[in-house]
């Protein structure tokens, strides 16, 4: 799958982008979180029960979460590695099916290893799958809405960051529901292996069939974005907050599981009370939607607040039994407000697939060091409630620095950004380097064939309506008057770089 680097700050770049229509894409994104949110939690389950009994269990929770985050890393950096080495059509559709043939096979051995040790490879396969796979669908997913919502074609006037608040509030709760229901009435059985292995090929078919738009068009797009970037493109600053907010939010759990733990009370995942992620998951959702980042973002701080004191009130009366339930909403709604907002990040920076995957590496990170401490020793409940404590501070500036909380108007950056120039469309640059160079109508016309499009050099002159020769001919004229050779030195020479 072709990577490139994409801005939500650039134009309709005609037959160039490949995005669906948001109207029709909302479902279509909203099914793929939902797919892959299954897949992953399906994973846990998978290997628990797999190894259920070995004294090796509960270590290779901590491996498993590990490769699991390595995963969304090597895909983020195979995508990099995409840029310079891009693969053909038939080469990646190899790929894609020799990795489905892997994942089957793996998940066959769950089903017929013995002894279950030999089953750890292919627990640790899958979770390196299932991890490069959804950093591949969270880059699709972050740059098809971020193309719409340039183009404002979200439905009622909706921006990027609430639309992306259906897809993750509703694909993780009926994701949650639907993993939870298989899960108890299919076990470990061979159904549940046929939909896990369907699943995971019917992943990798939807983000093949989503490719990203052409190296040539991209550095196009990069013409707008390069004098000055978007009023939503956060900054490096805007990032580094979100990656302490999120840290800081992850980084609770261990706390609250400690705090629990005071009284006996345990969050099992195998439990009535897992279906309150699906609570969680729509919390967020709601509020992304109908009130945008900040709503979203006062209701992660009022949630992260609120189980805290529920959690430190029943470690000291033992007043709340609903305490695990609390324990996974508020988990819910954390991997929501995470997603969602590193996802709307993703579009505004040269790796898109690693930002839009870093809230899963840290939250794989994070709670398994508070996890690994816990394990070391249990915490005075004094001590407990000093972290949580002080984690909310961070988290609560975080937010702040990062202008996560600002409900109307704009912030001191968007301000900024808004009092800048106007940034030239591409056509606009077209016609700027015509005028310069002395071209005429026509070669202008081939001009914009040229950059605007990857089409090749027969299909253009037919576009046109001229024979090919006739195309050759305006475009060495093109290539004399600019002083450029290619197509990509064109695109250089329109930026003002050569």
């Amino acid at each position: 799958m072709e990577a490139t680097r994409y801005r939500t700050e650039g134009h309709e770049l005609g037959a160039a982008v490949s995005s669906p229509a948001i109207s029709t894409a909302l479902p279509l994104l909203t099914a793929l979180f939902s797919l892959h949110t299954f897949l992953l939690m399906g994973t846990g389950t998978w290997s628990d029960l797999a190894m259920a009994g070995e004294d090796f269990g509960s270590a290779l929770y901590y491996v498993r979460e590990a490769v699991l985050a390595a995963g969304f890393l090597a895909y983020a950096a195979f995508a990099q590695w995409m840029k310079a080495h891009p693969l053909s059509q038939k080469a990646a559709d190899i790929m894609g099916v020799m990795t489905v043939a892997l994942f089957a096979g793996c998940v066959l051995t769950l089903q017929l290893a013995e002894p279950h040790a030999a089953r750890v490879p292919a627990v640790l396969v899958v979770a390196l799958a299932i991890g490069a796979s959804g950093a591949a669908v969270y880059e699709r997913i972050a740059l098809s809405v971020a193309e719409n919502s340039k183009k404002e074609s979200l439905p009622d006037g909706r921006n990027g960051f609430q639309a992306l608040g259906i897809i993750v509030g509703v694909g993780g709760a009926i994701a949650v529901a639907l993993q939870y229901i298989l899960q108890i009435g299919l076990s470990l059985g061979w159904l549940l292996a046929a939909c896990f292995v369907a699943g995971f090929a019917v992943l990798v078919w939807l983000t093949r069939k989503m490719r990203p738009i052409p190296e040539e068009a991209q550095a196009i797009r990069e013409v707008s974005s390069n004098s000055s970037r978007s009023s939503r493109s956060p900054s490096a600053a805007g990032l580094v907050c979100l990656i302490v907010a999120a840290a800081c939010l992850f980084a609770l759990f261990p706390f609250y599981e400690a705090a629990m733990r005071a009284t006996g009370a345990v969050a099992s995942f195998y439990e009535w009370h897992r279906l309150f992620l699906a609570v969680g998951y729509a919390v967020i959702g709601i509020a992304a939607y109908f009130g945008g980042r900040a709503a979203a973002s006062v209701t992660i701080l009022v949630c992260a607040l609120f189980a805290l004191v529920v959690s430190v009130q029943t470690a000291l009366l033992d007043t709340s039994p609903l305490t695990a339930a609390l324990f996974y909403a508020l988990l819910g709604a954390t991997l929501a407000w995470s997603g969602i907002s590193f996802m709307s990040a993703a579009a505004q920076h040269a790796r898109p697939a690693l930002v839009a995957s870093a809230w899963r590496v840290i939250a794989a990170l994070v709670t398994l060091a508070g996890s690994l401490i816990l394990v070391v020793g249990e915490l005075p409940l004094m001590t407990v409630l000093a972290c949580s404590l002080a984690l909310l501070a961070v988290l609560v500036l975080a937010m702040v620095r990062g202008g996560f909380l600002v409900f109307s108007g704009q912030t001191a950056q968007e301000s900024a950004a808004s009092r800048e120039e106007p940034t030239p469309t591409p056509e606009e640059l077209i016609r700027q380097l015509a005028s310069e160079c002395g071209l005429t109508e026509r070669e202008q016309e081939v001009l914009a064939a040229l950059v605007l499009t990857e089409n090749k050099n027969q299909q253009i002159a037919d576009e046109l309506g001229i024979s090919r020769r006739q195309l050759q001919t305006y475009v060495s004229r093109i290539y004399k008057k600019t002083g450029t050779s290619t197509r990509a030195g064109l695109v250089m020479r329109m930026k003002g770089e050569s």
